[in-house]
Order: structure tokens, then sequence, then C-alpha cells
């Protein structure tokens, strides 16, 4: 665990860095992620957007029911879905979560449509 946490604290110093300065980047910048580090992203999404209170506390329990990558644009995306039934809506159940190749977050909706 404590592995993960300074692989994620690493990668996201590295990805708010500013363009145009010197700066270390952990890992070659070319360098794309894996479904283990994409399921930490999207969890903590999770987290954020409760924390922030744009889902129900509820989403913070759920487990993502797939991970794949979003063919649907030239980008390769992740997307990470999540299901919860405890949502008595069943168009607010699903929740997918986009993610780059590079972990950065690009989107969360219901409908799971990426747009850019």
């Amino acid at each position: 665990m404590k592995t993960i946490i300074i692989f994620l604290v690493l990668t996201f110093s590295a990805l708010n860095a500013s363009h145009g300065q010197n700066y270390y980047h952990y890992g070659d910048i070319d360098s794309k992620l894996n479904k283990r580090a994409i399921l930490e992203i999207a969890k903590q999404e999770i987290r954020k957007l409760v924390l922030e209170r744009k889902i129900p506390k509820s989403w913070k329990s759920v487990s993502p029911t797939k991970i794949e990558k979003n063919h649907h644009t030239n980008s390769n995306n992740w997307v990470a879905i999540f299901k919860n039934t405890h949502i008595k809506k069943v168009k607010k159940q699903t929740l997918h979560i986009f993610i780059d190749p590079y972990g950065e977050i690009k989107g969360a909706n219901y409908s799971g449509q990426w747009t850019k």
C-alpha cells in the first residue's frame, strides 16, 4: 500500500508541474499507466466527487464493475465503470470515470458517452 501511495504522489506531482519549466518526471514522460493504477485514480476521483457533494456518500463503498479502454476516441482513454444499487434512479446507478492513458481525469458522467 505504501508503494502505491508513493507512486501516486510522484505521478500526480509530475502531472501537475508547469509546462516549460525544468522538472523531474517519474519514469518516462511517455509511459502509460496500467489497470491497477487506473483503478486507484478512479477510486480517488469517486472520493473527491463525494467530498465535493457532487455524488451521494454511498458511492464511497462501491468498487468498479469494469475497467476498459474506451476505443470510441482516438486517444485510448480508460473508462472505469461503477455500479451503485443503493441509488433509486436506475439512470444514475452507473457512473463512468474517463481517464487518459497518463492518469488525468477527463470527465465523469452517468451516460457513458465520452464528450471532449
